[in-house]
């Protein structure tokens, strides 16, 4: 584990990440409401100024991120950056918990229950994970599959709570790596379940 320390004008926080775990996701994790809306890389709202950290202890995981040919020098997104080290970065928002009662993001593993052809390069999926997960208008899930670098965003467009919550998302075959006829690999989903921050009370 490694500790990843937080400040801003007025307050300062911590928490601790895996080695090579995205920082985003461990704060989120740790239950700390950090910015964020995309978490591809895109919008650059995650962005944290590096104050302290050995230069080989960085490593960016999307170089080509649209959102970083704007950062400033000494800037990362937190959502594409983990660490093999401790690391003190500078937040450009309000440091704060989430919301009481509000689920904390958390990795989760899933299999494809069902797959259907809806276009003639989008598929939908029906993903059922083992555990219980809070449903909730506009939540979104990040999905990795094995073999494809990074995670992509998907939109929930169905879910039950019961002891095998479904999620349906819609997917290219580009995008997830499937092709007609999809491989195993596709089949075995690890899910990090995050809430976009205009969901939140």
């Amino acid at each position: 584990m490694i500790r990843v320390d937080l400040n801003t004008k007025r307050d300062s926080a911590g928490f601790e990440a895996e080695v090579g775990e995205r920082l985003l996701f461990a704060g989120l994790r740790a239950g700390l409401d950090l910015p964020y809306e995309c978490v591809s890389g895109a919008c650059g709202s995650c962005q944290a100024q590096l104050l302290s950290a050995a230069p080989e202890a960085v490593c960016n995981l999307y170089p080509d991120a649209p959102a970083a040919t704007d950062l400033a020098a000494g800037r990362l997104l937190m959502c594409q950056t983990a660490c093999a080290a401790d690391v003190e970065l500078r937040l450009f928002a309000r440091l704060r918990n989430l919301p009481e009662g509000q689920p904390r993001p958390r990795y989760v593993e899933g299999d494809v229950r069902s797959l259907q052809q809806i276009a003639r390069d989008t598929y939908a999926l029906s993903v059922g994970t083992a555990e219980r997960l809070p449903y909730q208008a506009g939540q979104f899930a990040m999905l990795s599959v094995d073999g494809v670098p990074g995670y992509r965003a998907y939109s929930m467009t169905a879910s039950r709570e019961t002891k095998q919550v479904e999620g349906r998302f819609h997917a290219g075959v580009a995008v997830v790596g499937m092709t007609a006829k999809p491989s195993a690999a596709a089949r075995r989903l690890s899910a990090a379940m995050l809430r976009s921050r205009c969901w939140a009370s």
